[in-house]
């Protein structure tokens, strides 16, 4: 099944230097996102600042996924969501 962006951005727009849409400190108010795949909750993405300077959502785990044969199988699990020119907004203030 392909999913499609409903926020989708042209590349111009996208390429544009823009302030960030939110700070870190609205990230963590708005609290985690639940990760899924398919029915599956895999984790949680946690606000946090990046060792680069950026800040945005990420989650790091191991998970046990059954696959469509009826085994499982044990996977790892790594999601960064970057807030656009985040770093940027860093350095700026």
């Amino acid at each position: 099944m392909a999913y499609s962006t409903p926020a989708r951005l042209e590349k111009e727009e996208f390429m544009a230097r823009k302030p960030p849409s939110c700070t870190l400190q609205e990230l963590i108010d708005a609290g985690p996102i639940e990760i899924k795949f398919g029915p599956i909750v895999i984790g949680e993405l946690v606000a946090r600042q990046f060792s680069t300077g950026s800040y945005g959502y990420s989650h790091h785990g191991k998970v046990l996924l059954p696959m469509p044969n009826g085994k499982t199988a044990y996977m790892q699990c790594s999601v960064h969501l970057t807030v656009f020119n985040s770093k940027d907004a860093n350095a700026q203030s």
